[in-house]
């Protein structure tokens, strides 16, 4: 066509792209993309569609996204095809929280989601378990314009059968005959009178015939009455749901309309309105203004909208009034929901207040409010967060114990909370524990198990992961990369980073700064500082930003390399983009600059911290002084020393050995001296007491303990704790007992560590393992995670034990 002179259009490249991408051919398909542009045809949205649509099917999600941000750059209109492209992709791959991210950017675009795409999410939604989120997406069909009942064309009656069908067969997955509905005539009878056009499976038939469920019998008739109510006001169908805005003026010019209008549309129209508002996710402010509006118009608020006012504050941090709303609700004698008490639990937990949630989910039970999974799954969240990963492992038990099944994000935060705490084994069993209960691991299980794998260097059992997931066709996202890549760098094997990256590119997923940061400090490692230099530079080209922490890598190369002037030069530059250097930077600089004996600037860069807002921590002093004992500024060494101690007031062992060893060698020996005697406070005794018990010296480390009150340093209940911590560790109990009685006549209190094991070793030898993460790992965790349980545990211990003795 074209040596005959003639050029081809939009549906010429249109179609061949379509049959290469139904071949599999993406390069070539990608490469006649390309020549569109070349020859002057801009691609419409049925070439982006078609190429995105290939991209999914092939699971190269990470150029499928690419595209689709670049369209909306270029484009700025896709349109619902794509977005049911990419959340079919998404679903299918596991990865329903971005999913999600997708169906509501919908809203925000001003996009009504067809059946396709509610019956796509409905079924994510389903598979995961979380089935009263696939109802509330079922049951919203109709606001959005797509109600599961009207009539309509055969395809789109198909579309909204198998949303119909996905929800009976989620719900018998379920099991639960306490949803069994009146029986199959009625159901038949629904469905006909839906208009549907249904293709029904044999076992939907069946399910239908063996009365199983009226969940969707009493969606159905909501749907009804809410019809019913829909067609009685035009003024609701003109302000209902998300997709009626355009924007937040469009939305604010709506609810202004309302107020004015004569009578006064009910609370609940009200109430849709500031629910689409919040659901465009960053005008809470905005929510709160226009429901105070509402009460000065006369409008009694119902708990519908509060519960909105309390997720608004919540967001906002501002738990207080949260709060102030919820009490506002228990005087006006309105019934708090799970979805109400959850969402000050998440209130809460976000503020870092992990104790008030506990006790507020505990008064949420008491009020005979049941938690869903996800209640349970924002504490255990939040307590993890913290490091409470036992506490939150005993809330696992206790929700299973409740009938309440977790589901793949509540095994995942305790798999990646137990993997932070270095307790891969314990996180595999639950991760098989997961797998018996026949809930699918997803991207993010998977990633968490890598990462703790890798950080012990067992990479034949992260590779088997990494296959086992590539084999359930859940592929390996950036994050997955990124774990890969570090920990290869890390170990120095910098061409096998590479060639991970390689395989990046194959899979379309795009490097970004994580991923060229630990390729530099794999560089650095090695002082290829030219290498590292090399990638950063392509990293900018591709247009990845690189942060702090790509800056600081960078500059501790060239410090390395002693190419001080160009780590200078770097520092400069990432101030002139606009970022800040943190502590590691300064420090980092610092230490090039003394190494080479450029004090002054180094000292010039010590004040210029100050100047910035940023306090110069241990490591940073440390620097300063030892550059100045190696030059032989004793001076200025002790003036910065005493400066430290008045305005960060806890120099460190390393600190006092720079200062000692420099006075020694100029001959001082008497300041050395008088130094060294401020070392001697409990502090430091208790230290070379922990030292010689870990290291069974336990004679010694007694006698080091009698002569601290000869020193005139009396020991306090630290000290005490550690040196009773050391003989119990090498099961010298009668000892033991002696320093608990001692430091209990001195009014100290021991630990619960000390408690725990003394009741233990009282008890039977015999004593069954305890169950503390669902049943999986043993007694020796429990003792060693002990010290993070709460007493209301340690009393239950106590329990367990004289209950098997």
């Amino acid at each position: 066509m074209i040596h005959q002179g003639l050029t081809p259009n939009n549906v010429s490249y249109n179609t061949l792209i379509h049959g290469l991408c139904q071949l599999g051919y993406l390069r070539e398909a990608h490469n006649l993309f390309k020549n569109m542009h070349t020859n002057g045809n801009l691609p419409n949205t049925y070439t982006y569609s078609i190429l995105l649509d290939g991209l999914c099917k092939q699971g190269y999600l990470g150029k499928a996204f690419g595209l689709f941000r670049t369209m909306q750059s270029n484009y700025s209109k896709p349109n619902l095809v794509m977005y049911n492209i990419l959340i079919d992709a998404l679903c299918k791959s596991g990865n329903l929280r971005d999913a999600r991210k997708l169906f509501s950017e919908l809203f925000v675009k001003g996009l009504r989601p067809n059946a396709q795409i509610y019956t796509t999410i409905i079924n994510g939604l389903c598979k995961e378990g979380l089935l009263d989120e696939a109802l509330e997406a079922f049951r919203n069909m109709e606001e959005d314009g797509c109600p599961p009942y009207c009539h309509a064309r055969e395809e789109k009656g198909k579309n909204r059968g198998r949303s119909m069908m996905t929800m009976v067969a989620a719900a018998v997955k379920r099991g639960g005959s306490e949803t069994m509905a009146t029986g199959s005539q009625t159901q038949r009878c629904q469905m006909k009178m839906m208009g549907m056009i249904l293709l029904l499976s044999p076992t939907t038939s069946s399910l239908l015939s063996s009365n199983h469920f009226n969940t969707i019998s009493s969606s159905s008739s909501s749907s009804r009455s809410s019809s019913s109510s829909s067609s009685s006001s035009s003024n609701k169908q003109k302000h209902d749901g998300a997709s009626s805005f355009r924007d937040i003026e469009d939305a604010l010019a709506s609810f202004n309309h309302m107020l004015h209008t004569k009578p006064l549309p009910c609370v609940i129209q009200f109430t849709k309105l500031l629910s689409a508002i919040v659901k465009m996710g960053q005008y809470y402010d905005a929510v709160i203004s226009l429901s105070r509006q509402m009460e000065l118009a006369g409008l009694s608020p119902d708990i519908y909208t509060l519960s909105i006012l309390i997720n608004c504050f919540s967001h906002l941090q501002r738990v207080d009034l949260a709060f102030s709303v919820f009490s506002k609700i228990i005087k006006l004698g309105l019934q708090p929901d799970v979805v109400t008490f959850t969402t000050l639990i998440n209130g809460l937990c976000k503020v870092g207040k992990f104790a008030q949630a506990v006790e507020f989910f505990d008064d949420m039970v008491a009020r005979g409010c049941q938690p869903t999974v996800y209640t349970y799954t924002t504490i255990m969240n939040g307590l993890c967060k913290i490091g409470e990963t036992t506490a939150a492992a005993g809330l696992f038990k206790k929700m299973e114990g409740a009938g309440c099944q977790p589901n793949v994000v509540t095994y995942t935060v305790l798999i990646d909370s137990l993997c932070k705490d270095k307790l891969v084994n314990e996180a595999l069993d639950i991760f098989s524990y997961m797998k018996a209960k026949r809930i699918s691991p997803d991207i993010f299980t998977y990633n968490s198990l890598i990462q703790g794998l890798c950080n012990f260097r067992r990479w034949k059992e992260a590779s088997a992961l990494l296959n086992e997931m590539m084999s359930l066709n859940i592929m390996p996202n950036i994050v997955t990369f990124n774990v890969l890549v570090d920990a290869i760098c890390k170990e120095g094997k910098v061409s096998e980073a590479q060639g991970v990256l390689k395989t990046m590119d194959k899979m379309g997923v795009e490097p970004d700064a994580v991923t060229y940061s630990s390729l530099m400090y794999g560089y650095s490692l090695r002082s290829e500082v030219f290498e590292a230099r090399k990638l950063f530079d392509d990293m900018i080209t591709k247009g990845c930003k690189p942060g702090v922490i790509s800056y600081n890598i960078l500059i501790k190369g060239y410090c390395k390399a002693k190419r001080i002037d160009e780590a200078k030069q770097l520092f400069n530059e990432m101030i002139h983009q606009g970022l800040s250097p943190d502590n590691i930077s300064y420090n980092t600089l610092i230490h090039g600059l003394c190494q080479l004996g450029r004090l002054k600037e180094a000292q010039d860069l010590f004040k210029n911290m100050h100047t910035h807002g940023i306090l110069p921590d241990l490591f940073t002093y440390t620097i300063l002084l030892d550059g100045f004992c190696k030059q032989g500024y004793l001076g200025k060494a002790f003036r910065l020393f005493r400066a430290m101690q008045i305005s960060y007031s806890k120099p460190n062992l390393v600190m006092y050995n720079i200062l000692i060893d420099a006075l020694c060698k100029s001959g001082n020996l008497r300041d050395a001296r008088k130094l060294f005697s401020e070392l001697f406070f409990p502090r430091i005794y208790t230290t070379i007491i922990n030292g010689l018990c870990k290291e069974g010296l336990l004679d010694e480390a007694l006698e080091a303990f009698r002569n601290m009150e000869e020193d005139g340093c009396h020991p306090n209940e630290f000290s005490y704790n550690v040196i009773i911590r050391g003989f119990l560790q090498h099961k010298d109990e009668s000892t033991a007992a002696q320093l608990i009685g001692e430091m209990r006549d001195r009014g100290f209190v021991a630990e619960d560590y000390v408690k725990f094991v003394m009741v233990k070793r009282s008890a039977s030898t015999h004593a069954r393992p305890l169950s503390v993460v669902a049943g999986a790992l043993l007694a020796e965790y429990a003792i060693r995670v002990f010290d993070k349980i709460c007493e209301q545990t340690f009393e239950t211990l106590i329990w367990r034990f004289a209950e098997a003795k």
